[in-house]
């Protein structure tokens, strides 16, 4: 639209068949408005000159390039790194604190790439077609979670976060003009800043770097957090009883495997990984119930949404031939499903079953998950081969990052410099999404407890402990909990304990579910 018009979105957006909105929405009603200034005057977004200050202010007192860690696995400031407990290698703590990439942030350069990964975003060329709302939201990326579940009890400003969440949005740029991304190819800039001002009212240099006002940042040192006091984690109470195996008709001839989990008590939580999955308490479960073998599968789901597709998961490849990986093998377990969906065909399963279907509630999911353990995983601690046991970030990962095409910096030789979050110990053959029950069930008889997608329960994302009678359980908050990590995360973002929370509206790119039938 030129200055002083007014245009519709019919045509480009809709079908060109459409009628303009018999009333006016609300943006129409009103005077256009003038941006708010994003804390200085208009410029290219910058790594260096925007996020940097953020990591000098929060991040550099403990990520200064010292490897200081004392045999606990604390840094020099007395904290719990956990990285020995994260990379599960055995070996001494100052090797692996190393290994595990706890990068020095002061440099702009090497901070950008040690932290970039922890962010999803599309790739170069990747799948540009209508996206799932939020389908690249902050929410969906390790950093953003990390820091919201009180990372060593870093507690950033609202400018802070408003520079990292606009990073993010702008899908992570390193530089803020082309010609500090490439001296030898700048564009013909007068042309543009002609046409900019004459056809959009604009008098705008993109190319000029606004001179910052030099201020001193004192870095800021995190309060330790609280240290809990060491909990007796006890081992589980199972009741006997034999693993019972049913199916339940989705019609169709489609059918779903559900297995009998007993009753028992066990501890909940654990102080081993963040504040949110404290303190531990003792849960007990009262009855026996039923719970799906495998997560719900699309095909299974297609019987509640007959047009349901999984989607695409997009390439990073440059110069790709296709939209990215496609995600809708029937056998599959469903993903981009909301926790209103998910409850949605519940109630769809439990009229057409005549059963009562729901998700679980975090203590059910967690306790099935356990299967009578008292490890990270159902089938060992962090360092346990996970080959034939879940589907998570792997070796295989490596196949998504292809020599000589796959995006990364000027001279940096690394082709897996996108891909670094992975456990390269294990190979469970799977780049992303495998078969429901192509992994070993845990004691119990259910697959893909840890890995393949993580799932929804039926519980808020509100702190423990935990109590089944709180409401917690209900329709009550915004925010539902997910658990059980998927093929895009390592063990640790996939224990038995490990919890996140979406809106519960919010269709999550690696986010499936499965159903618990009482008696």
């Amino acid at each position: 639209a030129m200055p002083g018009e007014m245009l519709s979105c019919i045509g480009c957006h809709e079908s060109r068949d459409m009628a303009p909105p018999m009333k006016a929405a609300t943006a129409f009603r009103r005077a256009p408005s003038t941006p708010e200034p994003f804390y200085g005057p208009m410029r290219g977004f910058s790594f260096a000159r925007e996020v940097q200050p953020v990591l000098d202010a929060y991040c550099i007192s403990c990520h200064d390039g010292s490897r200081e860690m004392d045999a606990n696995g604390r840094d020099k400031q007395g904290r719990y790194t956990a990285a020995n407990r994260i990379i599960g290698t055995g070996r001494s703590p100052t090797k692996t604190f190393r290994e595990a990439g706890i990068p020095d942030l002061r440099n702009p350069k090497k901070a950008y790439e040690a932290i970039h990964p922890f962010l999803r975003r599309n790739g170069p060329e990747g799948d540009y077609h209508l996206l799932t709302p939020l389908e690249f939201h902050a929410n969906t990326s390790e950093l953003f979670q990390m820091l919201e579940k009180g990372h060593h009890n870093v507690n950033l400003d609202a400018e802070a976060w408003d520079r990292l969440q606009t990073w993010a949005d702008l899908n992570v740029p390193r530089v803020g003009t082309w010609s500090e991304a490439r001296k030898d190819r700048i564009p013909i800039i007068e042309r543009r800043i002609e046409l900019a001002r004459e056809y959009g009212g604009v008098d705008y240099n993109p190319e000029e770097i606004v001179p910052e006002a030099k201020q001193e940042i004192t870095p800021i040192v995190a309060e330790p957090l609280p240290q809990r006091s060491e909990v007796d984690v006890q081992k589980s109470v199972v009741e006997a009883a034999a693993v019972e195996v049913s199916e339940l008709d989705l019609g169709n001839g489609v059918a779903m495997k559900l297995v009998t989990v007993p009753a028992g008590e066990f501890s909940m939580g654990s102080n081993d990984e963040t504040p949110v999955e404290q303190p531990v308490s003792r849960v007990q479960i009262d009855k026996p119930y039923q719970m799906g073998a495998m997560e719900v599968t699309l095909r299974q789901y297609r019987q509640f949404d007959p047009d349901y597709l999984n989607g695409v998961y997009d390439m990073h490849y440059k110069d790709q031939v296709k939209r990215g990986y496609y995600m809708n093998d029937m056998d599959f377990p469903v993903i981009r499903v909301s926790w209103q969906r998910a409850q949605a065909f519940c109630e769809w399963l439990s009229k057409q079953s005549g059963r009562t279907v729901s998700l679980p509630t975090e203590a059910q999911w967690e306790w099935a998950c356990r299967a009578g353990t008292t490890t990270p995983l159902s089938y060992g601690d962090l360092a346990s081969n996970f080959s034939r046991k879940a589907n998570l970030s792997d070796v295989t990962v490596r196949q998504m990052a292809v020599r000589g095409v796959n995006p990364r910096p000027i001279q940096n030789p690394d082709p897996e410099w996108d891909f670094k979050l992975k456990d390269a110990r294990s190979n469970d053959g799977a780049l992303h999404l495998a078969e429901v029950g192509s992994y070993e069930p845990n004691a119990w008889g259910l697959y893909d407890m840890h890995g393949n997608v993580a799932e929804w329960t039926q519980s808020d994302y509100t702190p423990y402990p935990y109590r089944d009678s709180d409401g917690r359980n209900d329709d009550r908050a915004e925010r539902k909990v997910v658990r059980g990590g998927s093929w895009h995360d390592r063990p640790y973002r996939a224990t038995a304990t490990f919890r996140l929370g979406f809106p519960k509206w919010q269709r999550v790119y690696n986010t499936g579910f499965r159903v618990v039938v009482l008696p």
